[in-house]
């Protein structure tokens, strides 16, 4: 196309020429697309799909060890059941909710509403391999699950193989002896997002109810306002 532009060529040539690149570009985006997308092609072409992904991976193998990872990311820390949280200065103070928290389990139709807004494309845990799309798909394991999380919220007692977490390093760039060259992702259990979510959910509508959200932004931009006003 540059040529074609430098050298005077005819109009139509350029428009010729210009609109097969935007076909070809086009073309190839929508077969990038159609290629790497994770469900349908593994439902398609299950061995096709191994095959690529595992020629996709080219990430170079880790060349420092466990003690040095672990110094590096803090991926292991003491845990202290007893330390209280402290109260940062900045957070404004709130009045007694005149809404208790609703204290009752998730019903079926919250835990399919949390479940339908996840993303397929969310890698499971390698510990279970559970994925999101067995409990999108199959409503007899959604029915079971929330089983499972009525029975938690009630006796107040997370699985311990919940709280089990696998941390992957993701090469970026760099040397590979190199800590700083990786990305850490921690992959946790799906039926525990599901559960954390319904507490989100929970503690949401229990600010809601209260206004505490409201009273947050409005003191927020009372600050800022203030404080822009001290600065004119």
């Amino acid at each position: 196309m540059k040529s074609l532009k430098l050298s005077n060529a005819a109009v139509f040539e350029i428009k010729f020429v210009s609109h097969l690149l935007r076909t070809r570009i086009n073309k190839a985006e929508k077969e990038l697309q159609r290629r790497y997308n994770d469900d349908k092609y593994i439902r398609n072409n299950f061995w096709g799909y191994v095959k690529t992904t595992f020629q996709r991976n080219n990430s170079p193998a880790l060349q420092f060890s466990k003690q040095q990872c672990t110094e590096f990311f803090k991926v292991f820390s003491a845990v202290s059941p007893g330390k209280l949280f402290s109260l940062p200065d900045w957070i404004p103070t709130f009045n007694k909710p005149a809404s208790a928290f609703d204290l009752t389990p998730p019903s079926y139709q919250q835990v399919t509403h949390i479940i339908r807004r996840m993303k397929a494309s969310g890698s499971p845990c390698p510990l279970d391999k559970i994925s999101i799309i067995s409990f999108k798909r199959c409503p007899y394991l959604r029915s079971k699950l929330s089983e499972i999380i009525r029975y938690i919220w009630i006796n107040k007692n997370v699985p311990a193989v919940w709280k089990r977490v696998c941390t992957i390093l993701v090469y970026k760039k760099g040397s590979p002896d190199d800590s700083s060259s990786f990305r850490r992702i921690s992959l946790q259990s799906v039926p525990l997002k599901v559960f954390t979510s319904c507490i989100r959910d929970a503690i949401y509508d229990f600010l809601k109810r209260n206004n505490y959200i409201e009273h947050v932004i409005q003191n927020c931009f009372t600050s800022k306002l203030s404080g822009t006003l001290e600065h004119t």
